[in-house]
């Protein structure tokens, strides 16, 4: 067994390595499938480093959060915080984590898998039992060798969340489940703000009413730039936002609102309103907002 001083050695191998110019279509194939091997092999590593760095406290005694830390030593913001929920997930669930040990599933399939769990105990009005928690993971690992794609994990994932709330007394739908509701925020390379919103029948109903209450006015003639220009200056003020008491005539309890759907989706089958792609000026890059 190797130990963590080998990875120097490793390391300058790998700088070593070369492929021949003249290499055959199977060479090219097997040697892709050990490369995919290989990569799945270091995230799984490196998701058990961040384990340490996080037992032993290395990003706090350097005044920073474990995901700060390793935005600082490379990783991008997204791969930062996928390695850290694949430390928390493995966890909890150790068929995942021997799967992972082998190179059988990638980062980002082990990812969907954890979230999907995850996705799946929170629907449920009673915590989930070992068993129900293996059946789950089955399930979706299943998906997985199907072929199954990290979205198409999560989809299966939002079905048996489905299930599991109308089978139990107290699971609440998707559409009502503020438990469920997520808010990610990305700069992209541009230094723009990606934003995207998931969030129930009610708060996204709020959030709709309020853009649309802050938006610039309608202009009168038509224009090619459609809604989402029409509401972007409500992003402006934020703290008109967060401030925002929907009116009751837009959007009370079991009143659908006038805006519901405008700028925002449902998610098929669930009710939730799902608002994506809204893309804002970086804090950074532009104070007046």
């Amino acid at each position: 067994m190797r130990t963590s001083g080998d990875l120097t050695s490793i390391t300058d191998s790998l700088r070593e390595l070369c492929f021949a110019d003249d290499m055959s279509g199977r060479a090219a194939f097997d040697a892709m499938t050990a490369l995919v091997t290989l990569r799945n092999l270091i995230d799984h590593h490196a998701a058990t480093v961040v384990g340490h760095l996080d037992r032993l406290g290395v990003a706090r005694d350097h005044g920073r959060k474990l995901s700060e830390l390793l935005i600082v030593m490379g990783l991008a913001p997204a791969v930062a915080s996928r390695l850290i929920r694949i430390t928390a997930a493995r966890e909890q669930l150790p068929t995942l984590a021997a799967h992972a040990a082998d190179g059988a599933i990638s980062a980002e399939h082990v990812d969907a898998v954890g979230k999907g769990v995850d996705h799946v105990g929170k629907r449920s009005a009673e915590p989930l039992d070992d068993v129900a928690r293996l059946n789950i993971l089955t399930e979706l690992l299943a998906h997985f060798f199907s072929g199954a794609t990290p979205a198409d994990i999560g989809k299966r994932a939002r079905r048996l969340g489905n299930q599991v709330a109308a089978a139990n007394t107290g699971g609440l739908p998707a559409s009502e489940d503020r438990n469920l509701n997520t808010l990610t925020h990305d700069a992209d390379g541009d230094g723009r703000l990606q934003v995207r919103a998931d969030l129930n029948t009610e708060v996204g109903e709020k959030f709709s009413a309020a853009m649309e209450e802050l938006a610039a006015p309608r202009p009168r003639t038509r224009r090619l730039t459609g809604c989402a220009f029409h509401r972007a200056p409500a992003c402006r003020r934020p703290r008109s936002v967060a401030g925002y008491r929907c009116p009751q005539r837009r959007c009370g309890l079991g009143t659908p609102s006038p805006t519901a759907g405008v700028g925002a989706r449902r998610y098929p089958g669930s009710g939730r309103t799902t608002i994506h792609g809204v893309d804002l000026r970086s804090h950074a890059a532009h104070p007046d907002l």
